[in-house]
């Protein structure tokens, strides 16, 4: 059944290459946002950020306006990584 969900996600991705490319960035920009927590708290607390290759391409208080602003400025949803910044105890569902 594992098994059966990694193909099913590896061929909805475009290949083994691609879902590790994506899983890659997705990491990477992860370890931005966790490395750059302080610096992104000042400038963005109490919204949501998108991150594409280690940069923050928008933000916006609101999740659906983010998500217009992503596909605006012409990046693909599955290729950015979203995070809501607050200063405030908080919990990440993955």
């Amino acid at each position: 059944m594992v098994e059966k969900i990694l193909n099913d996600a590896i061929r909805s991705a475009g290949g083994k290459r691609k879902f590790n490319d994506r899983f890659n960035q997705s990491f990477n920009n992860y370890e931005f946002i966790e490395s750059h927590r302080e610096e992104l708290l000042r400038e963005y607390n109490g919204e949501w950020i998108a991150v594409y290759n280690s940069t923050v391409i928008a933000h916006d208080k609101k999740y659906n306006v983010l998500i217009c602003r992503i596909e605006e400025n012409g990046y693909h949803m599955e290729d950015t990584t979203l995070k809501f910044i607050t200063d405030k105890e908080s919990t990440t569902l993955y």
